[in-house]
Order: structure tokens, then C-alpha cells, then sequence
């Protein structure tokens, strides 16, 4: 299939100054509550030029021709009538040997509801991840062979990363939805304990029992990222890719106006780099997500102390005009104050609503 090859623009050299929220409207590609998301769309692009540069060769480069030719595959099935098993074989695995999670000729590097038996409360307890991916096809034969805590040790070892996969659509549909699970989630046996969890509870349960830093969710169209250390916390926070939305960026056409390659282009960094065997495997080298998470550790301090600078000046600018536009000259400050501040957080939370879509920049 033919390719454009219109690189994307290059970001600017120059440090980004802070920003409280992102610069641009919702967008409908990607998500972040695990990452910071300031820092995810102003700075990684100028600290990991190699990466986000790199759209005209390298793996990234075959990734989106391959996601294009498979986007053309697909064009016109009903995504919505397919099981779990179907989401799995004919849209989970593609991408995610697109991702560059591949076996040999002979054997795929992932074993599918694999048991592994836990000891919780006294009673032994079962959990079969969808998907363990590992490096080597070959370690596969050594976890299936083995039982009860070997086999969690010989799993630890091996695998890379566990996938939680549910049939497309079903993550955005938070409300149980019986009579669509009864026709489309083929693949869950009872004796899987990881039944009683909900979705977010059984990525983190699978990353719990295999060691796992990181995990993925996935119903094909949203693609979620975990974190051990971040995500066991009641908002659950992950880094969620919508990969249905770039499905249909693609459907759409990217050859007639060069802009609509280029946002795919830049778009499909934000999947591939987050999400692939290369950012996401401990070979002994720096990761691209261990530098995302220790950079938006650091980002969030600066970003509070800039916030606390900033707001200091603006409640000074605020009181001094509000105090000097009052009739009243004997108006106490704490009033000034009050109402110098009740104005800043305003605006903080339609500003906030701006950059998250809820409500609109510009008037239609």
C-alpha cells in the first residue's frame, strides 16, 4: 500500500514554559491521569526528538503502514458485534505484534488464560490473565509446566507484560451490560476469581501476582496503561489511548490533504511509544515510560511551585484592582480578598473545562 511520507513538524528547540493545563482542546485521541499530560504534549516531543522524529524510518515508521493496511482490512466490519475472542485474534494480537511484540515463525510470545493459583484467605484462588507476553517464545513450555508459587517465579522472569482484554466497546461502558456480555464475552470461565473485580482490579490483580510494573487493559478500541506504583490508588490512574478514533481517523482518508497524514502521524506516537515491546521491556536499558513517570513526578513539583508564584502575583494584581475600583474606601480587605480569590479559581475551573472539552474555546 502506498505511504505518505510527509514528516511531521518539527517541535520547537526551546524549553516550553509551564503550563496549568494543556494548551489545546479535548482531545480525542489521548488521555492521561497516570502521566502528566502537560508535560506528555509540551515537552516530550523536544526531550525524545529521536523518537518523535523518527516517522520516515525505524519501527515506528513500519508500524503506521502496517496500521494502515490493517485500518483498510477492516474498513466496513461491524466492530460492535464482535465477541472477546474475535476483538482478541482478529484486532488485539495484529497491533500488538504491530507493537513489536513478536515469536518465532512457529510460535506466537504470549500464552492465553494462563492459570495461576494464589493463596488469598486461607483458600486457594485462580486468576487467568487474557494475555502474558514475553520475550521468548521458548519460556512459555517453562511457566505451563510448572505449579503453584514455580510457576508464578518462572512467570515473573519471563513475562513482560499481562494484557486484560474485553470485547470492543465494553471499557467505555462502565454500567453492566448483561445482555450484551451473555452474547460477548465468550472467554470468562468461573473458575477465573478475577470475575468478582472490575476491569481496572484485574489488570492490577494480574501486574500483583506476576510482579509487574506496568499492564495493559484493552477492548481494541481503548488501550489502557497501568502502573503498579501509581495506578493502586482509588482514581486508578492510567494513560488510556483511543485507538477506535484513530481507526476512524484512517477510514476517513489521509492521502487527499497532507494535514490529515500528519495528524495521524502524530497521533500514532502517542500510541506506539507508550505502548510498544521497546518502550514497555526492562532489557537492562533506560525505558521511555520510567522516564515518563520519574519527568511528571518532577514536572508536577514545578508545576506547583509555579502555580503557587503565579497565583500569588495575580491575587496581588486582583486585590489592587478590585481595592481601587471600589466606591467604597473603607471596604476591608478580607472582602478584597475573598472576592480577588473567588474570581482566580473561576476562572482555574473554566479553564480546566476548556482544556478537558467540556466546554468549548471557540463558539461554533
Amino acid at each position: 500500500m502506498a505511504s505518505s511520507q510527509k514528516k511531521a513538524k518539527s517541535p520547537k528547540d526551546e524549553s516550553a514554559q509551564l503550563e496549568l493545563v494543556v494548551s489545546s482542546n479535548h482531545n480525542p485521541f489521548w488521555s492521561s491521569s497516570l502521566f502528566n499530560e502537560v508535560y506528555l504534549q509540551n515537552d516530550v516531543p523536544i526531550k525524545h526528538k529521536e523518537l518523535w522524529m523518527s516517522e520516515d524510518k525505524g519501527s515506528f515508521y513500519q508500524f503506521c503502514n502496517d496500521f494502515r493496511d490493517l485500518c483498510d482490512e477492516l474498513k466496513g466490519v461491524d466492530f460492535d458485534s464482535w465477541s472477546e475472542r474475535n476483538t482478541i485474534n482478529r484486532l488485539i494480537k495484529p497491533v500488538l505484534k504491530m507493537l513489536g511484540y513478536k515469536g518465532s515463525p512457529s510460535q506466537e510470545p504470549w500464552a492465553e488464560d494462563e492459570p495461576f493459583t494464589v493463596k488469598e484467605s486461607g483458600e486457594n484462588k485462580t486468576y487467568k490473565p487474557d494475555l502474558i507476553i514475553v520475550n521468548d517464545p521458548k519460556q512459555l513450555k517453562y511457566i505451563e509446566r510448572e505449579k503453584g508459587e514455580k510457576k508464578i517465579h518462572e512467570a515473573k522472569s519471563a513475562v513482560i507484560i499481562p494484557v486484560e482484554a474485553k470485547y470492543w466497546g465494553r471499557i467505555e461502558d462502565s454500567i453492566n451490560n448483561n445482555a450484551e456480555d451473555n452474547k460477548r464475552a465468550d472467554k470468562k470461565e468461573q473458575s477465573d476469581s478475577a470475575r468478582s473485580l472490575d476491569f481496572d482490579e484485574q489488570c492490577l490483580k494480574y501486574m500483583e501476582i506476576l510482579g509487574k510494573d506496568f499492564g495493559i487493559l484493552t477492548d481494541g478500541k481503548t488501550w489502557r496503561l497501568y502502573n503498579s506504583e501509581l495506578s493502586a490508588d482509588t482514581y486508578r490512574r492510567n494513560y488510556q489511548f483511543n485507538l477506535g478514533n484513530l481507526i476512524k481517523h484512517v477510514d476517513a482518508g489521509l492521502d487527499e490533504d497532507p494535514a490529515d497524514y500528519e495528524k495521524f502521524v502524530e497521533n500514532a506516537k502517542y500510541f506506539y511509544h507508550f505502548f510498544s515491546k521497546e518502550s514497555l521491556h526492562q532489557n537492562g536499558e533506560p525505558r521511555f515510560v520510567d522516564d515518563l513517570l520519574e519527568y511528571s513526578k518532577k514536572y508536577s513539583i514545578l508545576i506547583e511551585e509555579d502555580l503557587r508564584v503565579r497565583f500569588v502575583n495575580a491575587m496581588t494584581i486582583a486585590c489592587n484592582g478590585f481595592k481601587r475600583a471600589s466606591s467604597n474606601s473603607s471596604v476591608e480587605l478580607n472582602t478584597v480578598r475573598s472576592v480577588s480569590e473567588s474570581h482566580l479559581f473561576n476562572i482555574l475551573f473554566i479553564r480546566y473545562c476548556e482544556a478537558r472539552g467540556i466546554l468549548p474555546l471557540r463558539q461554533s
